[in-house]
């Protein structure tokens, strides 16, 4: 699932608009996230770590974190301005998007694929995160993989700014 993808195809296609980076979930939801490299760093640590085989962990970047309080951030990485609440459903509404992905992938020269090849699932992974009441938090405990000596942690707005600097420089993402 790719969350910060989905968010950036709504963040180009409000920008090619003009519009300020609104804000679509309603509220704190807060979650944890985890880092495809911090996975891998994970996944290369049991297989070299005898007492880690042939277990199963929960493995988060390490801090709770909410989009809501993040969003400046996230608008920061996609060289726009933050915008207010304005309710999107990923699931219902990102899918009229796919003429105007379409034009800005060809306006920038992206490698990215068309929406529904792009995306996948990802839009309602993101709906899930963002539709969160304040109340429903996702969070689990990583202590058991703490414990048996994986100590590495991810700063999660290192994260985001990586990840999107990533798809910019790639090309998956229209630059800044």
């Amino acid at each position: 699932m790719n969350l910060y993808g989905t968010i950036g195809v709504y963040a180009a296609v409000l920008k090619e608009r003009g519009e300020p980076l609104y804000f679509p979930g309603h509220d704190l939801g807060v979650f944890e996230s985890t880092d495809a490299d911090l996975i891998a760093k994970a996944c290369e640590w049991i297989l070299h770590e005898p007492k880690a085989k042939n277990q199963i962990y929960n493995l988060t970047n390490g801090e709770s974190s909410s989009l809501q309080e993040d969003w400046p951030l996230v608008a920061q990485a996609l060289g726009m301005q933050p915008g207010g609440d304005k309710p999107f459903s990923f699931t219902k509404d990102l899918p009229s998007f796919s003429e105007e992905w379409d034009r800005i992938r060809e306006n920038h020269g992206l490698k990215a694929p068309g929406l529904d090849e792009f995306l996948g699932q990802s839009c309602q992974f993101t709906h899930f995160i963002l539709a969160k009441a304040e109340t429903q938090t996702s969070l689990m405990s990583c202590i058991k993989i703490r414990r048996a000596g994986f100590s590495d942690t991810v700063y999660t707005d290192d994260m985001i700014r990586k990840w999107f600097k990533l798809y910019q420089d790639e090309k998956v993402l229209p630059p800044v």
